[in-house]
């Protein structure tokens, strides 16, 4: 464990590299995108920015994929891009740096692990696919059994970095990878990667930061409570971006207008984007009379869609209208377009849906916890993976709090304790 691997040496050039604002191994895919759009400051919150730079990525793929005609699922497109050194240059910076991270945070220096390394832990272990020809060793503890099989993700100290990133590039309904290390389900996400790999301390500290800025945000909501606030700046912004990216990562397949609605989604990105390059919001944006032509086409084929019955289109329209993207905004029909949407058994739209409800829409929604509760139960067994998380979690939390009342049925006190407890457990759930 003492030796330097060739990859760690690799990961301290490319992070000098990175560091001084020279290219990168002779050049990333997207590099320039990487450096504009993330702040790799070795933090956790990095991680957060890596993971909203990959959606971006999958976005450019999926509409290059798109504009060429290429027939490729999933799996296809994985292949494609795999076959691609700049790419593949490209994952290698990003997992030698989470794993970096993820090292830093137990006071360690990582360890990254190449084939030459990997296989003698498992004579099984098959080292010719790409997604399996790295870990990291993130612990101080160097007395780590490296001949220890590695079927098991009771071995935490060592972690496939690839697995999450071709996740959250790739993964879908159609293509779900197997874990090498036995989990039930690889996270499309960095950021979650990494937080499920920290010390117990940090974790615990993490939760409290959570609390706290629910607290904080109670304390705002109610100082603010006299003042004009509408859907747009409430907190169920947040709720509607998270949906816009569930459009690409959670897949729900379409039967109306797919060729159509793809086209014109395609369009309305790359405005999206120029917008973001700017700086500025949809509607700060001066656009010359033929981009007004074309975004207003584009809208109009994403307004007939959702007319004809797809939901994507649907909560497409529903963020822009929440948010006053390209169109004058109004949250009542943002709304609306979720509920249809929901009773047309879209997952997204059901677990958005039950979001709004637990935290309530100025002035068009009340809170409601049983629609809440009721919108979460439909789409957690529609298959929407967060639902399930937050769905399994609270009926954990009903068990526990059910036990304790049969165990202690005089003793009042302890029975608020455990539902409290019960209940911040739900919205640390819900609001990361």
């Amino acid at each position: 464990m003492s030796k330097l691997t060739n990859l760690d040496s690799l990961f301290r050039r490319y992070w000098k590299d990175y560091q001084e604002g020279n290219k990168i191994a002779g050049g990333l895919a997207y590099e320039n995108q990487l450096r504009e759009q993330c702040d790799l400051n070795e933090s956790l919150d990095s991680l957060k920015e890596l993971d909203t730079f990959l959606t971006a990525v999958r976005r450019d793929v999926l509409a290059k994929v798109t504009k060429a005609n290429l027939k490729l699922d999933n799996k296809g497109i994985e292949n494609l891009l795999l076959q691609k050194q700049e790419f593949r240059y490209l994952l290698r910076f990003i997992g030698l740096y989470t794993g970096h991270v993820l090292a830093k945070q137990h006071g360690a220096q990582a360890r990254f692990l190449m084939n030459s390394q990997l296989q003698p832990l498992d004579k099984t272990f098959k080292s010719d696919n790409f997604i399996y020809s790295m870990a990291v060793v993130f612990t101080k503890n160097d007395k780590a059994k490296l001949s220890d099989k590695i079927s098991t993700i009771n071995k935490p100290w060592l972690f496939f970095v690839y697995e999450p990133i071709i996740m959250r590039l790739c993964g879908g309904y159609d293509y779900q990878l197997t874990s090498i290390q036995g989990q039930e389900k690889i996270i499309a996400s960095l950021y979650q990667s990494v937080i499920d790999r920290l010390p117990a301390g940090v974790v615990i500290n993490k939760k409290a930061d959570v609390e706290q800025k629910i607290e904080e945000k109670k304390i705002k909501n109610k100082t603010n409570a006299t003042a004009k606030n509408t859907p747009a700046n409430h907190n169920t912004t947040d709720i509607y971006s998270a949906l816009l990216e569930e459009l690409e990562t959670i897949p729900v397949k379409q039967t109306q207008s797919v060729e159509q609605y793809e086209k014109a989604k395609t369009v309305m990105l790359k405005f999206d984007d120029f917008a973001k390059q700017q700086g500025k919001r949809p509607s700060e944006i001066q656009l010359s009379d033929s981009q007004k032509k074309v975004c207003q086409q584009a809208l109009n084929v994403i307004k007939r869609s959702a007319e004809l019955g797809n939901t994507t289109a649907m909560l497409h329209l529903a963020v822009y209208y929440m948010h006053g993207s390209w169109v004058p905004q109004s949250p009542a029909q943002a709304v609306e377009l979720i509920k249809k949407s929901a009773n047309s058994q879209d997952k997204r739209a059901m677990n958005t849906l039950s979001k709004m409800y637990y935290q309530g829409v100025e002035g068009l929604l009340r809170r409601n916890a049983e629609l809440g509760k009721h919108w979460l139960e439909i789409a957690s067994k529609g298959g929407h993976p967060d639902a399930r998380k937050i769905h399994y979690e609270m009926r954990k939390a009903e068990m526990m709090i059910n036990d304790r009342k049969k165990e202690v049925a005089t003793d009042k006190k302890y029975i608020y304790l455990f539902a409290g407890l019960a209940v911040i457990v739900l919205l640390i759930i819900i609001f990361v």
